[in-house]
């Protein structure tokens, strides 16, 4: 678009006096080698290629103080004289590093000695710096020029250039520092993030795409913010920089020359923008949106051309085969709002012998099968990966359509002999002219470069064949948003990201009618992306994750109009399911929905709480809604209902909460708290009174729901010690478990009393296997207890003969799915247990053992068995044995006697051959094993305990098999517990 018609097209959404364009007043320092500008708005200034002081004009506020003295930032000329190890790691697109590896001798800045010249010119001024130097070492022939001058908007725009008289200049950066530590930085990272000073002190690099995933961030700064962006058609590479050194805040996007950088000598960067308001980051990012819609008008005209799409609320990409499975799925959630997800659509197994697009045997009748339920479908497909000489490869020629990726920023330099060092790359250092598939082994898995036409053209080819083959609605792009400079340079008049670009562009115009979700949605493709991927459970580490579920905000959707979407497999624990539901409801997302019967006939704990959540976005018909002039204490996002209703999402840290346009909460998550106000309930939870929810556990998470005339419990717990919380809580017709534990173990109450209200007739409580009679009319007991206090309350119990398991019917049985972290029963199957059961083969036993399977994701497994001990010499035998399968974490098989675990045995055991340096995964073996278990019970003779065998799935359920025998009493005068291995 032309300057003139850029221009044009703001005047229409923009206000005629921010249209101002006045010349900017300049004062020049030359002994402090420094100029300041000031616009309408803002006032800054540049010394020694550092922007060191920021005043926002419309507030009055101080947003860089450079009494501050920030240096923790790259800074200048980037060159590789530093080292090509130096550079590559600090250039690591997502990286957390101490600030020391910043200042390396890659960036020459001016020296205090450094030649200054500047100028006023016509708009604005020109500075140039002569005489740089990194370190000790100095650069006498090194320049770097600053311009700065407003724009037809009053914002200041600024552009660096800096030359080299030796090659290898790879790019130049102009940080924003001294930034005052109030300041909360908005990032377009992961789909939206927030960053404050309550991070640890390091210097944070984010790349672009697909880390960063527009060129634009904003600093709120008390009553105003600032923003920093690029309006930039050509794409051209950048990188991100962020640093809080524990006083104060630095930024820097760096504007980097194509690779190879070896024989660059020169650095010219685009113009970047730079701007204040006086209001949040919102209005502070609205220029760079209406530039991007803008520049992408026809594009985007496109992508919202699909009606139904607009009308997706929940995305379902874990289903069970079962067929009465979508029975229940459109009965809680109408059908247009639904969109399937398919992980594997294609014959081959998942990844291999790409790009192979047959489609896997049974998928279009499962495709049309969701269509007479009116769901609309959404597969997996690959848009730039294929495995070198695959069958589909010598078949097509790809050879003659597939560019490698030559080099990248992190691994800068490191050349491989056999040159598949790095699956991400490709074809690693390999020089543009030579073969690029020279040395490359049969099977290799690469991810192109989408600057060859030829493959662009095959891969939008494949896609309408696709589509037109199986009937699928959508397609979710996998890689597409991995877009950027592979050192391939200029192929065909493109460069860098314009081969996603260019990627894109052709598939929405070849398949106009056919949506599509990506992972990531940087800036190069999120003109076509409806739905781009946020992978919260799995991106990042730990601390990652567990930073971020406060962290994540909806920068994304408000720039580019798209709404993430996130999986449910691969978020098996309490802590995924928090991230996931917490990161989408922050960023604007949608639904998301695990179809089993299981998950979805669950009305607790996390899993029921994401399918309440995932109701309540299809039938409301939520979608991000924004309004700059909103600012409150805590909002992370806003939706707005089909009837235009608002809701508000806030988050304070311990308390997240979706509000109704009504004022009153309709779903929340709580963590970091031993007691809580709310109007909302958590299903099964013993220690309530009036609205105060009480004794729970900081180090845990709990989903909240509205109240829906929940049954009472058998008892109700009146109150706790300070410092208590409730470890576990199970109970059944005849019996209730709880387990009482001190929030810190080193502290709090040894001994306490525990009123509770009993609402069920018990005759005996078990207090720590010390059981005693309960009065039958007595309303409430107080409990004298040590913690931690493990508190069996048991009715009616069944008699257990020796010889017998202690239960010989499986259709008596109940399969328990407990929450690891909170303790809570948060389902309870007892239908088609008989399908559970299996024969269990034990060597010199003439029948086999009766054992159930256990498996499954989300909660431990358990089934509980209620017993009166018979004798002193009376013991239980089990056995158990996990699957063989080589893939995923396997289980631990668990023995419980009233709630305290008294055996496990993981289903992987440690490599003893494993050595550093071999992969990871090589750690552990399958241990297939079958083990026995003795377990005297005669201590307890005469008294009701209860007994619980258990699965726990751990992290991953994927192949996850575990058998357990039902427990069989037996005779053991000696009364020691014993286990061995059957091989």
């Amino acid at each position: 678009m032309s300057k003139s018609g850029f221009v044009l097209w703001l005047s229409v959404l923009v206000s005629a006096e921010t249209l101002c364009g006045a010349m900017p007043e300049v004062t020049i320092d030359r002994p402090g080698r420094s100029f300041t500008i000031q616009t309408e708005r803002l006032e800054a200034t540049f010394r020694d290629g550092r922007i060191v002081h920021l005043r926002n004009l419309l507030t009055g506020e101080l947003i860089a103080d450079e009494q501050l003295a920030e240096t923790s930032i790259p800074s200048g000329l980037g060159h590789l004289s530093g080292g090509v190890a130096a550079m590559s790691k600090i250039h690591s697109p997502w990286g957390t590093l101490g600030l020391a590896d910043a200042l390396t001798a890659n960036y020459h800045f001016p020296a205090t000695d450094s030649a200054f010249t500047c100028e006023r010119t016509g708009q604005g001024v020109l500075a140039e710096w002569s005489g740089l130097q990194a370190d000790a070492l100095r650069f006498p022939e090194e320049t770097l020029r600053i311009e700065a001058e407003t724009d037809a908007n009053g914002a200041l725009v600024f552009r660096a250039s800096a030359t080299s008289p030796t090659g290898g200049v790879f790019g130049v950066t102009v940080p924003l520092v001294n930034l005052r530590p109030a300041a909360r930085f908005f990032l377009p990272s992961f789909g939206g993030m927030m960053f404050d000073a309550n991070i640890k002190p390091a210097l944070r690099t984010f790349g672009e795409a697909p880390f960063n995933e527009a060129p634009a961030m904003a600093v709120e700064c008390g009553r105003g913010s600032l923003a920093l962006w690029k309006e930039d058609g050509e794409f051209y590479p950048y990188f991100t920089y962020f640093s809080w050194s524990g006083k104060s805040f630095a930024f820097a996007f760096e504007h980097l020359n194509l690779m190879p950088f070896d024989s660059h000598k020169r650095v010219d960067s685009v113009s970047w923008r730079l701007d204040v308001t006086d209001g949040g980051w919102i209005k502070a990012l609205t220029p760079y949106k209406r530039w991007y819609a803008a520049h992408f008008a026809q594009e985007l005209k496109i992508r919202e051309g699909v009606d139904w799409a607009d009308k997706i609320r929940v995305v379902i990409d874990d289903l069970d085969p079962k067929t009465n499975v979508l029975e229940r799925v459109t009965t809680l959630f109408p059908p247009e709002t639904i969109l399937r997800h398919e992980w594997n659509a294609r014959a081959p197994e998942f990844d291999t012998d790409l790009p192979d697009w047959t489609p896997r045997k049974g998928y279009i009748d499962a495709v049309g099968v969701f269509h007479k339920h009116k769901i609309k479908t959404m597969a997996y497909v690959n848009t730039y990966c294929a495995e070198y000489n695959s069958p589909v490869w010598k078949r097509d020629n790809l050879s003659k359509r597939f560019l490698t990726r030559k080099y990248s920023l992190g691994d800068y330099g490191k050349a491989s002999k056999d040159r598949t060092m790095n699956a991400l790359i490709g074809d690693v250092q390999g020089p543009a002219a030579a073969d690029q598939f020279a040395g490359i082994k049969d099977g290799h898995f690469f991810y192109g470069d989408p600057l060859h036409s030829g493959w662009r053209n095959y891969h939008a080819e494949q896609m309408v064949w696709w589509q037109r083959t199986t009937g699928t609605d959508a397609n979710y792009e996998d890689t597409a948003g991995c877009a950027g400079d592979f050192g391939n340079g200029v192929i065909e008049g493109k460069f860098g990201a314009q081969g996603s670009v260019a990627m894109m562009r052709e598939l929405l115009e070849r398949q106009p009618e056919v949506p599509m979700a990506s992972e990531y949605g940087p800036d190069a493709i999120a003109f076509a992306v409806k739905w781009p991927l946020v992978y919260a459970q799995v991106w990042g580490g730990e601390e990652f994750r567990a930073h971020r579920k406060h962290a994540q905000f909806p920068v994304n959707a408000y720039l580019f109009g798209y709404r993430i979407w996130m999986p449910t497999i691969n978020a098996g624990t309490d802590l995924l399911k928090h991230v996931v539901t917490a990161c989408s409801d922050a960023a604007g997302g949608m639904g998301m929905a695990s179809a089993s019967l299981e998950a979805l006939a669950c009305r607790s704990g996390f899993t029921g709480h994401m399918t309440w959540r995932a109701e309540l976005f299809a039938r409301r018909g939520l979608t991000p809604f924004f309004d700059p002039s909103i600012r409150e204490p805590n909002l992370v996002c806003m939706y707005q209902d089909n009837a235009g209703g608002h809701y508000r999402y806030t988050d304070n840290g311990r308390v997240q909460r979706m509000t109704g346009p009504d004022g009153i909460d309709l779903y929340a998550r709580v963590e970091n708290t031993n007691q809580l106000e709310t109007a909302l309930c958590i299903p099964g939870w013993p220690a309530v009174t009036g609205n105060t929810l009480f004794g729970l556990n900081p180090d845990a998470r709990y989903a909240l729901f509205p109240p829906a005339g929940e049954q009472s419990l058998p008892l109700q717990i009146n109150a706790l010690p300070e410092g208590v919380f409730v470890r576990m809580c199970r109970h059944d017709d005849n019996y209730m478990l709880l387990v009482l534990d001190r929030v810190k173990q080193s502290k709090g109450p040894m001994q306490g009393v525990v009123p509770v209200t009993l609402n069920r007739v018990f005759e005996t409580v078990s207090i720590n296997n010390k059981t005693r009679p309960l009065t039958t009319s007595a309303e409430e007991v107080k409990l004298d207890v040590t913690f931690p206090a493990h508190i069996l309350f048991a009715a009616v119990v069944p008699a257990s003969n020796f010889g017998e398991p202690l239960e010989q019917e499986f259709a008596k049985l109940k399969l328990r799915k407990v929450s690891l972290a909170t303790g809570l029963q948060d389902l309870i199957l007892t239908n088609n247990m008989s399908a559970l059961e299996f024969p269990l083969a034990v060597p010199g036993m003439e029948k086999p053992q009766r054992a159930i399977t256990l498996w499954g994701p989300g909660w431990e497994n358990n089934v509980d068995f209620l017993m009166r001990v018979p004798t002193r010499s009376a013991a239980l035998r089990v056995y158990t044995r996990a699957g063989d399968r080589p893939y995923g974490d396997s289980t631990i098989a668990k023995l419980y006697i009233n709630g305290t675990c008294v055996k496990a045995q993981d289903g992987r055991r440690p490599n003893p051959e494993w050595k550093s340096g071999m992969p990871a995964k090589e750690k552990s073996l399958i241990d297939a094993d079958l083990h026995e278990w003795i377990v005297p019970i005669g201590d307890h003779v005469g008294n009701a305990i209860l007994v619980t065998i258990a699965s726990d799935p751990k992290r991953d359920d994927n192949c996850d098999q575990q058998w357990i025998s039902i427990p069989v009493l037996i005779e053991d005068e000696a009364q020691q517990p014993a286990a061995r291995v059957i091989q």
